[in-house]
């Protein structure tokens, strides 16, 4: 919401748009999402499933994270030969949200389908959204080198405290080799992500697909 769905709101909305709808995301009491997806799960924008037609949006996004609660939709629709983004509330008549089983119950999935006429002033700048999704997948990779970080934390703690054929597990050799192997995958990563960091905050985010 606060990175991937204000994100496409700054850059692909008008002034009237970013007054509107971005105040309630800083405020959080608007959840954002990008609903594009379709059934194949495939990267983005390849792989979008509504279709805008003649003013008239069907077809489903599925795997929308935070699809169940989020209160935005920022979708992303085929539109002829292009794309389409536009910014619906989720409660609107036409607009259907169906919970789907995802592998961290963390981050919950939904798919949403769509059958609903679009207002004119509900549309987006499309172009905003390949470096939308470039500058979020660059922020993720921090998410996930925390992940990293910790998992690495309390492996390396585990290994100190469990005990097997009278000797801590850390002291083996094979496992001193699967840590070490791990803390190198660990700073690799957090050179990525660094780099990553700052791609986007030198506005060089195209760096980034």
């Amino acid at each position: 919401s606060a990175v991937l769905g204000a994100d496409l709101i700054a850059h692909g909305g008008n002034p009237a748009q970013r007054d509107l709808l971005l105040p309630g995301i800083a405020a959080g009491t608007t959840i954002a999402t990008l609903a594009a997806r379709d059934a194949s799960g495939g990267p983005l924008p390849q792989a979008i499933g509504p279709v805008l037609d003649g003013g008239r949006l069907t077809g489903s996004a599925h795997y929308v994270p935070f699809g169940d609660c989020a209160n935005l939709l920022i979708v992303a629709a085929r539109a002829g030969d292009g794309i389409a983004l536009i910014a619906l509330s989720a409660d609107l008549a036409g607009i259907v949200t169906t919970a789907q089983t995802a592998l961290d119950a963390t981050r919950p999935l939904a798919r949403i389908d769509f059958d609903i006429d679009v207002p004119e002033e509900a549309m987006l700048d499309a172009a905003a959204l390949e470096p939308a999704l470039a500058r979020a997948a660059g922020l993720l990779a921090s998410e996930q080198l925390g992940v990293a970080e910790r998992s690495l934390t309390e492996t390396v703690a585990y290994a100190g405290e469990r005990v097997q054929f009278g000797r801590r597990i850390g002291s083996f050799q094979a496992v001193k080799h699967r840590l070490a192997d791990m803390k190198l995958a660990v700073d690799e990563a957090r050179s990525a992500a660094a780099w990553a960091a700052g791609a986007i905050a030198g506005g060089e985010d195209h760096a980034l697909a």
